[in-house]
């Protein structure tokens, strides 16, 4: 028989061992989770051996003093990893058999699922594997599978999608992010130099996604654009913002505050970031929405969905749409990004329409979902974390280093991609020129070395040099208008409903998404109270 089985039935698949049938089982759940049923069963003994997986299975499991039990003479159960949260257990009958000697790599027994899906490694020792990143049973376990490459691999070469490097610990995603000479951002397919540049968008590349501004240009032009916006972001600048800030926070409250119930993604995660980015371009801020629907549906849905579907097609629109605002601003300056970025002069010369418009994108889609995604963990963190709510709540000047331990966390933009322009070292590895290099923020900001307590949220961290905005010259350019505006959105939340109670069966986090995390849908409900009456953000 062959069964997909939950944690409680690793008990039935033991039971088919000791009546001595012959099974077949994929349990879902860490091998400790298997182990631990059949200790409840009170069958470990018959266990022939088990993995070990993650923490210390043979103590969890009671199979033997070195963690291989006698077998039954039935039959024998092996529990195989398949790297993260899949235990794959084969039960045959083997009476005249010997017993396996289980070796310490994942990847020598043979899986009875899907060998690209459900096993990650299939021969450490060469650090190759085959496996589909961009598969549902992948991302759904991600952060597993990234902790065990860290352990065994952190410099791995993944065999599919063409092949590519995937980085998972923090010195070696460090390393990479520093070195902008090496591990370039650029995209560009037919360069003259020999090397396809993949860009940073992900492998493969959504065919939708244009070239991305500020983050795929490298090198002088790089260099002069980033002076160019700098000025325009940096802390005191962004500190000055403030008043506003709290204006359009305070308003989008407002809406809901005597209703006692609200979305706080839609309702005040979404628009407010999505307001204060348009504003900043010089846009009408009235039309967050429109904006805030296809950057927010984009990374949202599932590729399936007829939302996401439906806001690829206004693609070519939205491009048109920022291209015209920029011409707008050629004839009309004011003082805000889009005008500097018409004026621009980048390697003697100013920028091309397209240019522009992809600085744009790049900047406005920044602007909208990542603050987004931030906020509406950090809340959903708050509202699932009663005793940090509460230090919070009575210890505002917390807020700051919560923030911090949200963005290591959580690092809503997960992943990004590089190509390499020279034969490189990286972790142990040969790196050659061209090879496309996956890195994880979200695996290096989990790395144990790095950081004590690596998996737990900790809102009073007092070191935190996380990876989320990544190092060096590509470091996140609007870093300082995340770090305010997430303070003060989280800061006026709590202070006005703070007794807010997520709606645990209606809240949607993104599905199958390796670039961005972040929340669909957030339902809350709280004791209503009254508005603070403040003025219109959109009033002319």
């Amino acid at each position: 028989m062959r069964d997909v089985l939950g944690e409680g039935g690793a008990a039935a698949v033991v039971e088919q061992v000791v009546a001595g049938r012959p099974v077949t089982a994929v349990v879902q759940g860490r091998g400790q989770q298997v182990a631990q049923a059949a200790v409840r069963a009170g069958h470990h003994r018959h266990l022939d051996a088990v993995h070990r997986l993650g923490d210390d299975l043979e103590e969890a499991a009671g199979a033997g003093e070195h963690g291989v039990g006698l077998g039954n003479g039935h039959g024998r159960c092996v529990a195989s990893g398949c790297l993260v949260g899949v235990v794959v257990v084969h039960c045959r009958d083997t009476s005249s058999e010997p017993l396996p000697v289980l070796p310490a790599t994942i990847g020598r027994l043979l899986c009875a699922a899907d060998r690209r899906s459900a096993r990650l490694m299939q021969d450490l020792p060469d650090g190759t594997i085959d496996v589909d990143h961009q598969a549902p049973a992948f991302i759904a376990d991600r952060h597993d599978r990234y902790a065990e490459l860290r352990e065994r691999c952190p410099v791995v070469f993944n065999q599919h999608y063409g092949g590519f490097w995937m980085v998972t610990d923090y010195e070696s995603v460090a390393a990479v992010a520093r070195d902008n000479e090496t591990f370039a951002h650029k995209y560009e397919p037919d360069a003259g130099d020999g090397i396809s540049y993949h860009g940073i968008c992900g492998i493969p590349r959504p065919p939708y996604v244009p070239r991305m501004g500020v983050s795929e240009i490298d090198g002088p032009e790089h260099a002069d654009l980033r002076r160019v916006l700098n000025p325009l972001m940096t802390p005191r600048v962004v500190e000055r913002q403030r008043p506003r800030m709290e204006a359009v926070s305070s308003w989008f409250i407002d809406q809901f505050v005597e209703a006692g119930a609200a979305d706080l993604v839609l309702d005040y995660a979404t628009p407010v970031p999505a307001v204060l980015t348009l504003e900043m371009m010089g846009m009408d801020a009235a039309n967050w929405r429109h904006y805030a629907d296809f950057f927010h549906a984009t990374s949202s849905y599932e590729v399936t969905d007829e939302r996401f579907r439906s806001a690829v097609a206004r693609r070519d629109d939205m491009w048109a749409e920022l291209s015209s605002f920029a011409a707008y601003r050629r004839d009309n300056p004011a003082d805000d990004v889009t005008t500097a970025l018409v004026n621009a002069t980048i390697g003697g010369r100013l920028l091309s329409d397209d240019e522009i418009t992809g600085i744009m994108w790049n900047l406005v889609a920044g602007g909208l979902d990542t603050t987004t995604s931030l906020v509406s963990w950090g809340l959903h963190h708050l509202g699932t974390h009663p005793g940090d709510r509460a230090r919070l709540i009575e210890d505002p000047d917390l807020i700051g280093p919560a923030v911090e331990e949200f963005l290591r966390f959580y690092s809503p933009s997960e992943t990004l991609t590089r190509t390499a322009t020279r034969d490189v070292e990286l972790g142990g590895r040969q790196i050659r020129r061209g090879d496309v290099v996956f890195i994880s923020w979200v695996a290096a900001n989990h790395d144990s070395s790095a950081f004590d307590s690596a998996d737990e949220i900790r809102i009073d961290r007092a070191v935190n040099k996380h990876l989320a905005f990544g190092l060096g010259g590509h470091r996140c350019i609007g870093s300082s208008i995340a770090r305010i505006e997430s303070q003060l959105m989280l800061g006026d939340v709590l202070a006005r409903i703070g007794d807010y109670e997520i709606d645990v069966d209606a809240f949607t986090p993104y599905p199958g998404n390796l670039l961005m995390t972040g929340v669909v849908s957030m339902p809350v409900t709280f004791t209503p109270s009254a508005p603070t009456g403040t003025a219109d953000p959109f009033a002319r």
